[in-house]
Formats: C-alpha cells, structure tokens, sequence
C-alpha cells in the first residue's frame, strides 16, 4: 500500500512517497519543513481546510459590537479586517497556532440598514461573512452614562486642560434654556420630576463641546480631556451617584438636538433616566461640522 504527502516550497512541488516505517517517513517531513522555515520558504500540505468567518450576533444596530470568529488561516498571522472593503475602526488580532482567531468590533456608527460584508483575509486566504444591520444610526448623536453608585468611586482627576471661552447657562443662553425647558416637559410627560441646572455640569459640558471643535474629534473620550466622571468631578461635580452624558454635532437649533436625541434609545432613556437630578449644558460654534452640543446630567 502507497500514499502521497504533498509538499510545496514557492514554485517547487516535493512528492514523498510512503514507504515501509512511518516513523521514518514521518521524521523526514519534519526535518525537511524545519530545513523549509530557516530557508525562508513556505510549506503547505494538501488538503488545508478552508477558512471560514462567521459574526455572533449577525444582525446589529450602528456603534453596537459584535464577535467575529475565523478558523483555518495561517498561524501566528496578522488579519486583514475589512467592512465593505475598508479597514477603518476595525480592529488588529492574530491568529493562535492553530490559525483561528476570536475578535470584537463594533458596527460602523454610518451602516446604513441591510447587509454589509465583513471579510478577513491572511497570507493570500479570506473569507467573508455577513452582517445585517438593522437601523440607521441618528446622525451625529452618541450617548454614555455612568450608572448609579452609592457612593462615588472615581477618585479626583486633574483639571481639564482646556478653559472654555464663555460658560453659558440657561439662565444667560437661549439654547440652554430652550434645552431644559424641553427636557423638563419631556419628563413631566413621563411622570418624571424635573432637573436642575447645575454650574458645574455646565463648565463640563462647554469645556468639553470646545474641545471636540477644536480638535475635530466626536467621542466620550476626546483628548486631552479625561472621561466623564473625571471630566465632571474636576468641573467641581462631585461627590456624585451618577452620570450621563449625550453629545451630538451639525444641529443648529436647541430644538433640532433635542429632537435628535430623542429619536435615539441611549439619548432618550437619558433624559428620561429618573435618577437624575442635575443637568449641564454645552454648546461650540463655529466648527467644521457645525455646533458641538454636549448635555451632562447628573445626581449628587
């Protein structure tokens, strides 16, 4: 009896025939793939399985995260991740030596509702899989929130590095009061006491709206600025039991943000979260995407 192991280096095709003592067989593959690495070639054995790709879940919002999970590619290699052919925000993960890879990633915050491909691909293999998304994001709008604790935790961050121009409040601002006045008929609409203005949710939120202008950046987390819990607590916020916080950018009326934000379930349960007490308003002209709105709720 005879069988066949293929073996290829570049353009070169070896093919070994068994012969009687597999040990013997056995070691000489060994030493002529180990002699194949040091000589820069490659080695692949016929019959590979082919890679796959698959998403959990496979149908998702924009900005929601997802796992991706790949078997059969090379081993200790760098993976491609594409979303409709492009690689921007997916996220770097190798292969483990058995050429399989687990990563998360998030929606692109722009997938439009349908299906989008996500393909990964390594050493001149790929596989592609898809990902349904469900709804459009709201243009512009993002939303976070610290849940409540008894007791603050975050311990005092240094001050913000960028001093806001003015600090507007509703008191001296027509959007700010515009804001609250809509906000407090929302929750009284919802049996919800309403909020307060808080200064100093009010120097966070304009320092903050400032610097994603300046900066060009539309995140939680802009640099230089601290997160939120830091970024309050250092505008005198504190000690504090909870946090949120909406942001959103190219509306041009306090009205427009607003509604805007309530057409979103992380802004709305937001506003509506009845543990809040306080509220902060922010807002930067003047940037390359229109005004930067920034809205701090929290409770003391």
């Amino acid at each position: 009896m005879g069988s066949a192991l293929d073996v290829q280096t570049g353009t070169r095709r070896v093919n070994l025939r068994s012969w009687r003592g597999s040990r013997r067989a056995a070691t000489l593959v060994m030493v002529w793939t180990l002699l194949v690495a040091l000589l820069g070639g490659s080695v692949q054995v016929a019959g590979a399985a082919t890679p796959t790709l698959s998403v959990s879940p496979t149908v998702g919002r924009p900005d929601t995260r997802v796992v991706a999970t790949g078997a059969g590619f090379p081993r200790s290699t760098a993976i491609v991740l594409t979303w409709d052919g492009s690689t921007s925000g997916m996220p770097a993960v190798r292969t483990r030596l058995d050429g399989s890879f687990r990563v998360r990633l998030a929606i692109p915050a722009d997938a439009s509702p349908g299906g989008h491909t996500l393909e990964a691909s390594a050493g001149g293999v790929q596989a592609t899989t898809t990902v349904t998304v469900t709804s459009a994001a709201v243009p512009g709008a993002t939303a976070t929130s610290v849940p409540p604790a008894p007791t603050a935790t975050v311990t005092q961050g240094p001050a913000p590095t960028h001093t806001p121009t003015a600090v507007l409040t509703p008191a001296d601002s027509s959007y700010g009061g515009r804001l609250l006045a809509l906000v407090n008929d929302a929750r009284s609409r919802e049996g919800l006491g309403p909020l307060s203005t808080s200064g100093a949710l009010n120097r966070a939120a304009q320092s903050y709206a400032e610097t994603m202008r300046d900066s060009n950046c539309f995140s939680h987390t802009c640099p230089p600025e601290p997160d939120l819990a830091r970024r309050a607590e250092a505008a005198g916020y504190r000690p504090w039991r909870g946090l949120g916080e909406n942001i959103a950018y190219g509306y041009q009326t306090a009205d427009d943000v607003f509604n805007a934000w309530m057409s979103s379930p992380g802004h709305r349960a937001n506003i509506l979260n009845g543990t809040f007490r306080d509220m902060g308003i922010g807002m930067a002209p003047g940037g390359a995407n229109g005004p930067y709105w920034v809205q701090e709720f929290g409770t003391q």
